[in-house]
């Protein structure tokens, strides 16, 4: 519906003693409009939720990942702003989305258990108290303030995903566009990573300076910790991927149905306007996962590799199947060449088997050497050292110790935790005397930070939501188009590799990773509902 036609409607609606307010755009028309009932209200909050998304998307990761705590602050602020707009301003849309949604019913039920679960721990706690060597008693929660930060990071990764998901069901093209953007932010963080790597004096830009200053061999920006760019692009190289076979496997089809019309072969394609575009997006997509991929190299994070290897292997194993093309009305000529003798399929042909079979291990072989090639100098001597240091000294780094330490503390408080954000102000009575000096604000690994503080009956209620979404996700994959299963497997997937990466180390801490994780989280239960529609 055109803008004067909704105006037009709006006086129509406020003539008949109605209000403007409640006038309700058809959202079946033209099908542009997804689930929601779409007021003007409603479509100039979602205009604040694309402003709010941008900002997340490519403002947010350049304020050093969000861990300035001014920019962290002021992103919390207008994402908990404009979740309060849409709940007090347009309910009936709130409620239509998430009674439409149950990647999103189960999302919010988990997550406000889990909440309520940390409020009611850290309550209990608070008013509790416990002996003290020097003070004889003492509140059983070692700092309000670190308790409240992590709730409020809860909250935060929970609006990102209500506000994104609403986002999506206002209109069907704004999941093949939040697509683009993520793909854009990769390729905008992952060059400024490549084109800081060999000249990083410390700042971002040579300008800016984090909170300590320091001079990294590994490539980083805009994030302070290497390990930290390899996370955030880890779920963007699949994203980036999916798309790249998805077109590729477009531009097949096109090819094929191009030559079951014509004999003249490949100087018939080339001249194609139409295969032309399709081989020019082709090219430019598949830069991103490519210098995605090197970026994830050069920040030499072990933790991404790990993730990025195994995950990859998962991606191939359960990659969809496609339907085998059909040409039914293939040109006579082309029937009679493929019957004679030439145009039968032989061994050691594009169209054999075996040929087939040797693809993918070629072209992993192609790209290693360009990866190696691009490497070559300075940055394979860098690789193959972090390699060397990985394979002889990983057992004597400092995060097994940590994991050993923290064991007993587990064992101590194992069914309810230590409470939520308390795990670095127990931990120096289990620290080893060898750490004596260290003051650690994290465990270094996620999962394990969150069962020690949470305990078992906290750590259930986050895993049993996000194992139903995964469930829910992979149980309908064999029955959706091959497009929609290759970008729900590649969200699923790069997700999954950010999980693993997070045993290792701490991505979910920095805000920016944690605004990304929720909106790939609403993109993936999007494609899961609806797909990319028809046109996308």
């Amino acid at each position: 519906m055109s803008e004067s036609a909704l105006k037009y409607h709006s006086k129509k609606q406020s003539h008949n003693g109605e209000g403007a307010d409640e006038v309700v755009i058809p959202f079946a028309e033209e099908g542009l409009y997804g689930s929601m009932p779409v007021t003007p209200n409603v479509l100039r909050l979602i205009k604040l939720n694309c402003a709010v998304l941008s900002l997340l998307l490519f403002a947010f990761p350049l304020f050093f990942g969000g861990t300035q705590v001014y920019a962290a602050m002021v992103m919390q602020i207008l994402v908990f702003a404009l979740t309060g707009l849409w709940i007090l301003t347009a309910p009936s849309a709130c409620r239509r989305v998430v009674a439409d949604s149950i990647s999103l019913k189960v999302l919010l039920t988990g997550m406000g258990l889990f909440f309520m679960y940390g409020v009611v721990q850290l309550t209990i706690m608070r008013f509790s108290s416990s002996a003290h060597p020097v003070l004889g008693t003492s509140s059983s929660l070692a700092s309000w303030q670190d308790a409240t930060t992590t709730l409020r990071e809860i909250a935060f990764f929970s609006a990102v995903v209500f506000i994104t998901t609403l986002t999506l069901q206002a209109k069907a093209h704004y999941a093949a566009s939040l697509y683009r953007m993520l793909m854009l932010a990769a390729l905008l963080v992952a060059l400024i990573a490549l084109g800081h790597w060999f000249y990083d004096n410390g700042k971002l830009f040579g300008v800016f300076e984090p909170e300590h200053v320091f001079i990294s061999e590994r490539a980083r920006w805009p994030f302070v910790n290497s390990n930290h760019l390899g996370h955030f692009l880890l779920p963007l190289f699949f994203l980036s991927l999916a798309v790249v076979i998805v077109q590729a496997r477009s531009f097949w089809e096109f090819k094929e149905a191009l030559l079951s019309h014509s004999t003249r072969g490949w100087s018939h394609i080339l001249v194609n306007k139409k295969a032309q575009s399709k081989m020019a997006s082709l090219t430019f997509t598949l830069l991103v996962p490519l210098v995605a991929l090197l970026a994830i190299l050069a920040s030499l994070s072990r933790g991404s590799w790990l993730g990025l290897s195994l995950v990859l292997l998962i991606f191939v194993f359960f990659f969809p199947r496609s339907q085998k093309l059909k040409h039914p009305h293939e040109h006579q000529a082309t029937v009679n060449y493929r019957k004679s003798r030439h145009g039968r399929k032989k061994r050691g042909t594009i169209s054999s088997p075996t040929f087939k079979r040797m693809l993918k291990p070629l072209t992993c072989l192609a790209a290693g050497l360009l990866v190696y090639f691009f490497l070559s100098g300075r940055g394979s001597d860098l690789l193959e050292a972090r390699i060397e240091y990985g394979l002889l000294y990983s057992l004597d780094d400092m995060r097994w110790t940590l994991f050993n330490n923290s064991l007993p503390m587990l064992k101590d408080h194992l069914l309810l935790g230590v409470g939520l954000g308390q795990w670095r102000h127990l931990f120096p009575s289990y620290m080893d005397p060898m750490l004596a000096g260290i003051n650690p604000v994290y465990l270094h690994s996620d999962p394990l930070q969150l069962l020690v503080e949470s305990g078992l009956v906290g750590f259930c209620i986050f895993l049993a939501t996000y194992l139903t979404l995964g469930w829910l996700w992979l149980k309908k994959q064999g029955s959706r188009r091959f497009r929609d299963s290759v970008i729900t497997l590649s969200l699923i997937a790069g997700f999954s590799g950010l999980v693993l990466a997070s045993w290792f180390d701490f991505p979910f801490r920095i805000p920016a990773i944690t605004a990304y994780g929720a909106i790939l989280l609403a993109l993936t239960s999007f494609c899961y509902e609806r797909g990319f529609g028809t046109n996308n």
